[in-house]
C-alpha cells in the first residue's frame, strides 16, 4: 500500500483567531508539517502537508477543516503519491 502527501492552504477569518486556528488544524488533522505563509497585514495562512494511505486519498480533510469556527475558506494545493 503506497502513501499520499495531501498539501492544503487554510485561510483563517481573522488575525484575531488565526492562532486558534492553527492549534485547531494540529489537533484536528495532526499535519506532518504547518507553515505560515503570510497573506498581507500580519493575516497569515496556514500551508498543512499530511501524509495518508493512498486508499484514503485526501478523503475528508478539508471538510473536517472547514468545520473549525474561524476557518474562512480550505483549498487542496496538490496530491502526490509518494510511496
Amino acid at each position: 500500500m503506497g502513501k499520499v502527501a495531501i498539501t492544503l492552504k487554510v485561510y483563517p477569518e481573522s488575525m484575531e483567531v488565526q492562532d486558534r486556528v492553527k492549534a485547531e488544524v494540529m489537533a484536528a488533522i495532526k499535519p506532518t508539517q504547518l507553515i505560515e505563509v503570510p497573506i498581507f497585514g500580519g493575516l497569515n495562512a496556514f500551508k498543512v502537508i499530511i501524509i495518508r494511505d493512498d486508499k484514503e486519498g485526501a478523503g475528508n480533510v478539508e471538510e473536517e477543516i472547514c468545520k473549525i469556527k474561524g476557518v474562512s475558506e480550505v483549498q487542496t494545493d496538490d496530491v502526490t503519491l509518494i510511496s
